[in-house]
């Protein structure tokens, strides 16, 4: 009995005639015995494959190899949280064991991170993805990917009173604590100047997310007088700050921090002059005694 959508197919075939003469024609008495092997092949199965994107757009690969051999199929996302199917879909495939591998798109401004992956409304935790294909019954994988946009910070320095160097401290803990060193000197009062980077390896414009921690440690010059930090300002909102330190937080929604500091310079007033100190009275009172050397007088 063949089952369902099924067919039959012959692998070979073997006559056993019990004949002495020719073979085209079968004469009365003569025994002929064919045996014919036949093997089942169960009916083809469709394998859906669902891309949704989120935070971002793009165009995913993915190739899916098994027992049927290998086969290729592509989803490109127009929409965040969109779901689309590849392209074959539904793919056909002989039953059995599949591997799919998801090739993602690159982008130079952040990465993607494949999620979550579910095969007929079950959660597959390897990697690449493997589902079972069954005679007669279709497939469907999803698979869930996020953007993580690449963080950065990037600072400036005003100085009013006066012009100077002032040092940035920025640092990090995501995942492994991390400091950059950057440098901003001020030539003209009131004018923003952009931090820099004191090494290639201090730059902040290809940051994780998370919170990162900016100290200014105040300006040096040749002024006598004192530093003061007046205000911080980042992407237009003035931010809270205390001994010259402020915290700011890289997000999806916001990958992206600049950060202007603003210093007040108070210079030192002049020394005070020495206090003038009368003379002191003899001891018997009244006035000092005061010396007068009389001329000669001349005939």
């Amino acid at each position: 009995m063949l089952g369902e959508g099924g067919s039959l197919r012959d692998n070979d075939q073997q006559l056993d005639r019990e004949r002495s003469h020719d073979d085209d024609q079968l004469v009365a008495g003569e025994h002929v015995t064919c045996v014919y092997n036949n093997q089942y092949v169960p009916p083809g199965s469709g394998l859906t494959i669902q891309k949704i994107a989120l935070g971002g757009t793009g165009t995913f690969g993915y190739t899916v190899s098994g027992a049927g051999g290998s086969h290729h199929a592509s989803a490109t996302t127009t929409t965040t949280g969109a779901p689309v199917n590849a392209d074959p879909s539904p793919m056909s495939l002989a039953p059995g064991t599949y591997t799919i591998q998801e090739q993602r798109p690159t982008s130079r401004d952040g990465t993607w991170q494949l999620v979550r992956v579910t095969c007929n409304g079950k959660t597959v935790t390897s990697r690449p993805a493997q589902v079972e294909v069954t005679a007669g019954h279709g497939s469907v994988c999803t698979f869930v990917n996020v953007f993580n946009p690449r963080g950065s910070i990037s600072l400036a320095k005003v100085t009013c009173g006066g012009t100077g160097t002032v040092t940035f401290l920025v640092d990090g803990a995501n995942p492994a604590p991390m400091q950059f060193i950057q440098h901003a000197t001020t030539t003209h009062e009131g004018v923003a100047v952009d931090a820099h980077p004191a090494t290639s390896a201090d730059a902040t414009d290809d940051l994780r997310l998370g919170s990162y921690t900016i100290v200014e440690q105040p300006p040096t010059g040749a002024q006598a007088g004192k530093w003061a930090l007046s205000a911080v300002m980042c992407n237009g909102i003035v931010q809270p700050f205390a001994q010259g330190a402020v915290t700011v937080r890289l997000t999806q929604q916001h990958p992206s921090v600049h950060c202007q500091f603003s210093n007040i310079f108070t210079p030192k007033p002049p020394p005070n002059p020495e206090p003038v100190v009368p003379p002191t009275p003899p001891s018997g009172g009244g006035p000092p005694a005061t010396s007068y050397t009389q001329s000669p007088i001349w005939p």
